[in-house]
């Protein structure tokens, strides 16, 4: 099998950041993918999780949360919450942009994560320039 590392990251002023926060899993940020030839799929490349404590702390928090909400799924009908949503999509957009807004205000938690995660994306992008 032959791989050839690619980066994924082609438009460098792309901040999701947001979004990359709401979605710390333990694993370590993605450093870079590989590309596996002939099958069309990548395979990431994960730094080793060596996170401060305050960090785990927030990971810990967010993977409970997520744990949570594939509970709470696990106990609706799929065709019934298709159906809601369907029937709620004009309201959808402004539940996500206040629930990013809560998420902002008051959380110090997530501006430690804000912090750690620009010295990562820093670092990260410095290594793809290599």
């Amino acid at each position: 099998m032959n791989v050839a590392p690619l980066s994924l990251v082609r438009d460098l002023p792309l901040d999701n950041s947001l979004l990359e926060r709401a979605n710390y899993v333990d694993a370590g940020m993605v450093t870079d993918v590989v590309v596996v030839d002939g099958y069309d799929s990548y395979i990431p490349v994960f730094e080793h999780p060596n996170y401060p404590a305050n960090i785990s702390r927030v990971i810990q928090n967010i993977e409970q949360t997520h744990q949570v909400f594939l509970d709470v799924l696990k106990l609706q009908d799929p065709t019934g919450l298709i159906e809601e949503i369907d029937a709620k999509a004009d309201k959808i957009q402004a539940i996500v942009v206040d629930l990013y807004k809560n998420m902002c205000q008051d959380f110090s938690c997530m501006r430690d994560l804000a912090t750690y995660h620009a010295r990562q994306d820093r670092k990260t992008m410095w290594k793809l320039k290599k």
